[in-house]
């Protein structure tokens, strides 16, 4: 056989291995899920007691539990800087900020406002002790809705900040609330309720999905709801019907969930055996793509441009980043065909 024959027969054999080796599939954009999110641990801040957190511009407020309100400036992510520990008569089960004033779901000691206008020193303004045992808060201009967990949802007028009254209470069993528009949403022990608070002050019930496991945590996004539900995983419902909430989805991860946040097409579920799951989500698709390890207990998560916050109780806040990097896989289809003709030659 001519040298020139075998030489080139040697050639085809060499490119077919390279082209087989660089031979990689497209990435997230065409469905194959080849970007994973790794996540850059930047500190744990010690509050001792962290139940819930939430950020506002550059600062985050940390829901401690019997250790009232910490204040962390995190303008400098690498090195985040404890401002301010604002102590409470009760746990401080969530924080919500609006404006300059605070609303602290305070247990035992219902409901209290505080102005926040300065970091270094919180004034309390005002207290209303209308619940037994306030676990969580939202708000809409001026009206405050409290979780009096195992209770009711109770409304209380904040427009006057120094004289707030209760004005409506509804006799239902709720854990967890997220205002979103016009619509209050409610964590139960049996799956999820939905208020129509157009009428500021008086919320009406208008629908309700029910699963029979206790929402931990909700999540609303567009037309869509993430409900969280302990070591039953994570559903997802369609609430384009506000009056008949429907299953979407459902994934059963290992663990328990208690906490989720939505950014950017990724959902965040908080782990409470230690662990951060991630999952593509979009609409009701739901797909895993990475996770990561904590230092303590999760309990709850929030993100926000790509930077994660993470209360876990005893072991303080987790703050880190993520980074997506490119996954590879190869397709040795070329390679076989190529063979095949450079086997012809020879």
């Amino acid at each position: 056989m001519p040298k020139s024959l075998i030489k080139n027969g040697y050639r085809i054999v060499i490119w077919a291995v390279l082209l087989s080796f660089f031979s990689v599939t497209n990435l997230l954009a065409k469905g194959e899920g080849v970007k994973k999110l790794v996540f850059e641990r930047f500190v744990n801040f010690d509050t001792k007691k962290a139940k819930s957190l939430t950020l506002k511009d550059d600062y985050l407020y940390v829901s401690n539990g019997s250790g009232g309100i910490v204040v962390i400036d995190v303008s400098n992510k690498t090195y985040p800087k404890k401002l301010l520990k604002f102590d409470t008569s009760d746990k401080v089960y969530e924080v919500k900020i609006d404006g300059n004033y605070a609303y602290a779901a305070n247990g035992g000691g219902g409901l209290l406002i505080i102005d926040v206008s300065d970091k270094t020193r919180f004034e309390k303004i005002a207290k209303t002790s209308v619940a037994k045992k306030a676990v969580d808060v939202d708000y809409k201009n001026g009206y405050v809705y409290i979780a009096d967990k195992g209770d009711s949802l109770i409304t209380i007028d904040a427009r006057d900040k120094i004289y707030p009254r209760k004005i409506s209470s509804v006799k239902i069993s709720v854990s967890k609330i997220e205002v979103s528009g016009d619509y209050l949403y409610a964590g139960t022990d049996k799956g999820m309720v939905v208020f129509d608070i157009k009428e500021e002050g008086n919320p009406k019930l208008i629908g309700e999905y029910k699963n029979f496991k206790k929402t931990k945590d909700i999540f609303i996004k567009g037309d869509y709801a993430y409900l969280a539900e302990g070591e039953y995983g994570i559903e997802v419902l369609d609430i384009s019907d506000k009056r008949r909430p429907k299953k979407a989805a459902f994934y059963k991860p290992d663990g328990k969930i208690v906490s989720l946040f939505c950014e950017d097409g990724y959902l965040y579920a908080a782990d409470s055996e230690g662990e951060i799951k991630i999952f593509r989500a979009e609409g009701d698709y739901i797909e895993p793509v990475s996770s990561f390890e904590t230092e303590g207990k999760a309990k709850k998560i929030f993100v926000k441009d790509k930077t994660v916050y993470i209360a876990e109780g005893k072991k303080g806040v987790e703050i880190g980043t993520l980074s997506e990097k490119n996954r590879f896989s190869f397709d040795f289809s070329g390679f076989s065909f190529l063979f095949f003709i450079s086997y012809l030659m020879f």
